[in-house]
């Protein structure tokens, strides 16, 4: 899927929706590969260089194998030192410096986060090896192993599920970079003034956000009232409650509705709710 913004309003246009048959994808790891695709394009935004090659491939046993290229960068902390000079260029370059610590003293300092995994049972004792069904979940700030220099300087095995977990961390630093609460509830209130101004009202003050995942789900619970408005006869639409947890939104659904409401002519509401 390719995402541009438009220049003129400064929404999403969402361009060239392809759509995956649900045997064959692995939420696991399509969140490996995009983590990966993500710190990659950061570190190396005029493009990889030559010598990475494929920086990933699908392996016989299905699991994502990274090239030695990429493990080497990532166990260095080179690409995490370039990633983070571009992505917080503000920032002092030297704040990054310092293999891993600098970047989890940075994340810890500046943005409270403390990215963590949970134990895999998946085999990691080969040092391409990545996630497969029982894989980790992996996050900032939730329960489980804290991920530190150790793990994320570890070859054999080599820990992914420690780097996946800071690239998570550093993720939600970005967007907490981009879209502070103030601008998530500005913006919010700017869109349900226009698609609902008969409900636009000052309540909206008592449901104010406490943090960027608090703020990312009053964001999406609005854009769904505003999306039932537009389609009152949507049932399926209609059925969709309101989210009291990230999590509740990892199957897709609730974010193909909000991609719905932001560009209707390539994803219509009617591809969204698919029914058996």
């Amino acid at each position: 899927m390719d995402v541009q913004v438009d220049e003129e309003t400064g929404r999403f246009v969402f361009e060239s929706v392809k759509v995956l048959p649900q045997s064959l994808y692995d939420p696991l790891r399509a969140q490996t590969a995009h983590h990966i695709k993500w710190i990659l394009n950061c570190a190396y935004p005029e493009g990889l260089p030559d010598y990475f090659g494929t920086p990933f491939y699908i392996g016989k046993d299905s699991r994502l194998v990274l090239s030695p290229h990429v493990i080497s960068g990532l166990v260095s902390g080179h690409v995490y030192q370039l990633a983070c000079g571009s992505i917080f260029p503000d920032s002092d370059s030297d704040s990054w410096s310092g293999s891993h610590s600098g970047v989890l003293t940075q994340l810890a300092s500046k943005w409270s986060l403390y990215p963590m995994e949970q134990a895999s049972t998946a085999s990691q004792s080969e040092p391409g090896n990545a996630l497969g069904d029982a894989a980790a979940v992996t996050g900032c700030n939730s329960t489980g192993t804290p991920v530190t220099e150790q793990s994320l300087s570890q070859t054999l095995p080599f820990k992914l599920t420690s780097h996946v977990a800071l690239i998570e961390s550093l993720i939600w630093a970005r967007c907490m970079q981009l879209s502070p609460i103030s601008r998530v509830v500005s913006q919010t209130k700017r869109l349900f003034s226009e698609e609902c101004p008969e409900e636009f009202t000052t309540g909206i003050e008592e449901m104010l956000p406490y943090d960027i995942e608090d703020a990312l789900l009053f964001w999406i619970n609005h854009c769904l009232i505003c999306l039932k408005k537009r389609h009152p006869n949507a049932q399926a639409l209609q059925e969709l409650m309101e989210l009291f947890d990230i999590v509740e939104a990892c199957d897709g659904l609730v974010i193909a509705a909000v991609m719905s409401l932001f560009s209707p002519q390539t994803l219509p509401v009617s591809m969204t709710f698919i029914v058996p």
